[in-house]
């Protein structure tokens, strides 16, 4: 489900300007919900207006896995409980899973911004790992921190971090927190107007990928994206 508490905020090529979004947040519409066998009305809910949620502009990918998500989030488990009387009866309840980083995420995470791209006409972008580094980093400071700006605590620019990590030329860069899953982080920066825009623009060859979890339970999350500057990390 689409957390209430997500922020995003994206950085225009060549830090040409700021595109701040508002939070994001599925609604269900007025209509009738009718939950499924083993669901309850709040994934009901959820599940309805996830259909709403996606512009047409998203790929199949995300669309995919946010219902694989909303799937894994309303599972549902029974368990035997013994009442006040003696008698054991069934109790349903949500299944409680923690929340982590999934190993191979910036895979997945290339895969949706490629297929993003496909979708409209641009070419794929390559796997960075020099972007990597200095999103992973610059997620992590976020983390650590709670500070939430382009501009890093020490007056760092997208840019300059960029450089600290050896990738030369023009940078932009998304962020957000409060999302959970790749699908739903990239779910926000779709519907937003000016990450999307970052997401789809031509001038764009390399993509790195940042995410880390902090001491409060949100994920940060950091895209960078390159104009065709050195990817690979000497050892």
């Amino acid at each position: 489900m689409l957390v209430t508490a997500a922020a995003i905020s994206s950085v225009a090529l060549l830090l040409g300007g700021l595109a701040q979004a508002p939070d994001v947040q599925a609604r269900a519409s007025a209509d009738t919900i009718t939950a499924e066998p083993g669901e309850t009305l709040q994934c009901a809910s959820a599940r309805s207006a996830l259909r709403k949620f996606m512009p047409k502009r998203a790929p199949k990918s995300v669309l995919r896995s946010l219902q694989a998500d909303e799937a894994r989030m309303c599972a549902m488990a029974t368990e035997l409980v013994e009442n006040w009387d003696g008698s054991v009866s069934e109790q349903t309840r949500m299944v409680d899973e923690p929340l982590e980083i999934p190993n191979k995420w910036r895979a997945q995470q290339l895969a949706f911004v490629n297929d993003t791209r496909a979708k409209h006409g641009r070419k794929p972008l390559r796997k960075c790992a020099r972007l990597d580094r200095a999103a992973q980093k610059y997620a992590q400071v976020m983390a650590n921190t709670g500070h939430f700006a382009h501009t890093g605590p020490n007056g760092s620019s997208p840019t300059v971090r960029a450089k600290r990590a050896k990738y030369t030329g023009g940078v932009g860069e998304n962020i957000a927190f409060g999302y959970d899953t790749n699908a739903q982080v990239m779910a926000g920066w779709i519907r937003s107007n000016g990450h999307y825009r970052n997401l789809l623009r031509p001038q764009y060859k390399d993509a790195g990928f940042g995410a880390a979890l902090s001491k409060d339970g949100s994920i940060y999350w950091v895209q960078m994206f390159g104009l065709g500057g050195p990817c690979k990390v000497r050892r």
